[in-house]
């Protein structure tokens, strides 16, 4: 398992265009099949700004193109909670033990936690996730 620091953004819309919005930043684990997980929540419905192609480079404007079966989930998400979450997958560097340090530490102050908060419909404290690094493991990354 790998853990990386990578930015993340809220996708909105208004009627038929798509907005994608640059919010912060956000850790997650990345398994072998590449199917990501926020390291403290378990959070996985991240979706990916390049399944859509962009119309209009001056305003963000996405152009709906679906290019597979979650992204017609999109829209869904969108309908009910007014955005979606994404993460920008060419951007993935990996995190160090400070990084991951950090997330713990500032996490419930974070950008993210807030929308995932909204998502969630829920102001409860996550479980945390993250018990125990194997130092051994990180030779100062992961």
């Amino acid at each position: 398992m790998e853990i990386y620091k990578v930015p993340f953004c809220i996708i909105t819309s208004e009627r038929l265009n798509y907005f994608c919005t640059h919010k912060g930043m956000v850790m997650v684990k990345k398994n072998i099949v590449g199917n990501t997980k926020e390291i403290m929540t378990g959070f996985n419905t991240f979706f990916n700004p390049q399944d859509f192609s962009y119309n209009d480079s001056n305003t963000g404007n996405l152009r709906y193109i679906i290019k597979n079966i979650k992204a017609h989930y999109l829209k869904d998400i969108i309908e009910k909670y007014g955005f979606a979450l994404a993460l920008e997958s060419q951007s993935f560097k990996l995190a160090t033990l400070q990084d991951v340090q950090r997330w713990k530490r500032d996490f419930e102050n974070s950008e993210f936690y807030k929308y995932y908060q909204q998502l969630n419909n829920f102001s409860q404290k996550p479980k945390e996730k993250v018990k125990s690094i194997n130092k051994r493991r990180l030779n100062g990354q992961f």
